[in-house]
């Protein structure tokens, strides 16, 4: 009996933890949730040693024109390095730190990591091409991140215009006089903004009719089945379309074979990316510009 009730107890001590610390937890009977909220709380507990230990590291993946000339910006990822020294990609752990609260932090250290790299693969020099970071909804919400960026790039001396911050548009905050202050701070600060996964929810067009983005990522889905769906063609030419005439750059991720990169060329975006195009590595000199970073 008090074994199962220090169990009972402990499970609701984790809960309690994933949820943020300082509040009360009830045990329940739904174990199913309460190993998820064990489980998150071990992730973030491992996102956390990982951090402290400097196992997180970016990752940057080309974006070009579809021209193909040169490299136009880096996609910055962020990688953790088991101790066994496997990688485990972002989405493994990026949803952790985000639902026990710590995204917010998480991001404040990757915009030092990645600003770093640029400056020391590059010499100190600002002719890097342009960096996309992801940001979390927390950080858009918050907005503080806006300060801290622009602190980081005073004292490294790196303009804020070589910055685009990136969220998806299944994260964009559903208060529109927030986002809207929050746009306007950001590009006062000088800094761009990237819309990704662009059509992949239901508030799309409203996005576009309320908000401006300097870069739209249209969904990879579209683009994937772009030469053997018909809908898929036609929304990807429709998107492209659209933006076009409201003056916001297009970007086609998820670029898998020539094929692909010649059909979006035809559509008219300006940027593809994907595994095609190059993949994300750890060091930008070994990123080629244009497409002979093929292997």
């Amino acid at each position: 009996m008090l074994s199962t009730l220090l169990s009972h107890v402990d499970e609701a001590l984790y809960q309690a933890k994933s949820a943020g610390r300082n509040m009360v937890s009830e045990y329940h009977k739904d174990m199913g949730e309460v190993k998820k909220s064990r489980l998150l709380f071990n992730l973030n507990q491992d996102l956390s040693l990982a951090i402290r230990e400097q196992r997180i590291i970016p990752y940057f993946q080309p974006i070009v024109a579809t021209s193909g000339e040169s490299i136009f910006a880096y996609e910055a990822l962020a990688r953790l390095v088991n101790e066994d020294g496997s990688i485990i990609s972002a989405g493994k752990f990026i949803d952790a730190a985000e639902q026990v609260g710590s995204s917010s932090d998480f991001d404040k250290y990757m915009i030092q990591l990645i600003t770093d790299k640029l400056l020391a693969d590059h010499h100190g020099l600002e002719q890097f091409p342009l960096v996309f970071i992801n940001l979390s909804p927390v950080s858009v919400q918050k907005r503080g991140i806006l300060q801290y960026a622009a602190s980081v790039c005073n004292d490294k001396q790196i303009s804020p215009e070589r910055i685009v911050f990136e969220i998806t548009e299944r994260d964009v905050v559903s208060d529109m006089t927030a986002m809207k202050n929050f746009l306007s701070e950001l590009r006062n600060q000088g800094f761009g903004f990237a819309l990704d996964d662009f059509g992949s929810g239901y508030n799309s067009f409203h996005y576009l009719r309320e908000l401006y983005f300097e870069f739209v990522k249209i969904d990879g889905e579209f683009v994937r089945n772009i030469l053997n769906n018909k809908v898929d063609n036609a929304l990807i030419e429709t998107l492209y379309s659209l933006c076009d005439k409201l003056k916001m750059k297009t970007i086609a991720e998820y670029i898998e074979n020539d094929q692909i990169l010649m059909r979006v060329k035809e559509v008219g975006i300006d940027y593809c990316q994907g595994y095609f195009i190059g993949l994300p590595n750890p060091e930008i000199a070994n990123l080629k510009p244009g497409f002979s970073s093929i292997n």
